[in-house]
C-alpha cells in the first residue's frame, strides 16, 4: 500500500535556518598519495568553516598479529617502529599544513583503525570526519572489510567519504 503526503509537511512550522558549525575536523591518515589527496578536501572544508584539523594516524595493531611463536618476540620492535616512523611523519604533515596557516593538532594511536577514529572523535567533540575509501569490493572487501564502512558505522559524528574517482579528478585539477 502506498501512502502519499498531501501538501507541505513543514507548513505552518517555524522556520529556523540553521547553520552548520564545524570546529574540527579528524582526519586519519596512512601517509599515502591517497591521504594526502583527502586532506586537500579538508583543508578546503577547515578554511571555509575556520576549522581545527585533527590529523590522525592509527598503528594497526591487527597488523601486528603473529602467525607463529617464533616470531613474537619482535612484534614489540615491529610496535615500536610504527610509532616512531608515525610520530615522524604526523611531524612532517604538521610542518607543511602550519605553513600553511592552519590551526592543527597531531594524534597517534594505536588500536584498530575504525575503532581508534570513533574513539578519538567521541572524546574530541568532533563535528566531521573526513576520510578517503580504497574501492574494494568483492572478496577483498569481506575478507578485509571497510574502515570507513566501520568509521561510518561507529562514529558520532558526520562521515565525509572521498571515493577514489573523486581523488583522482581532484588531483588532475593541480590539486
Amino acid at each position: 500500500m502506498e501512502h502519499r503526503m498531501e501538501g507541505n509537511p513543514m507548513k505552518g512550522a517555524p522556520h529556523r535556518r540553521r547553520s552548520i558549525r564545524i570546529k574540527s575536523i579528524l582526519v586519519p591518515t596512512d601517509f599515502s598519495p591517497t591521504s594526502k589527496a583527502v586532506l586537500e578536501y579538508a583543508i578546503a572544508l577547515a578554511q571555509r568553516f575556520a576549522a581545527k584539523i585533527v590529523l590522525v594516524f592509527v598503528v594497526d595493531t591487527a597488523g601486528l598479529a603473529v602467525p607463529h611463536a617464533d616470531a613474537a618476540p619482535a612484534a614489540p620492535f615491529w610496535l615500536s617502529e610504527l610509532r616512531r616512523s608515525g610520530t615522524l611523519a604526523l611531524a612532517k604533515a604538521a610542518r607543511d599544513l602550519k605553513r600553511r596557516r592552519l590551526r592543527l593538532e597531531t594524534r597517534l594511536c594505536t588500536g584498530v583503525p575504525s575503532q581508534e577514529i570513533a574513539r578519538l572523535a567521541q572524546a574530541l567533540g568532533t563535528q566531521l570526519i573526513v576520510m578517503g575509501t580504497h574501492g574494494r569490493s568483492g572478496f577483498s572487501r569481506l575478507l578485509l572489510g571497510s574502515v570507513a564502512e566501520k568509521v561510518v558505522r561507529l562514529a558520532p559524528c558526520a562521515v565525509l567519504t572521498i571515493p577514489r574517482a573523486a581523488r583522482a579528478t581532484r588531483s588532475r585539477r593541480g590539486r
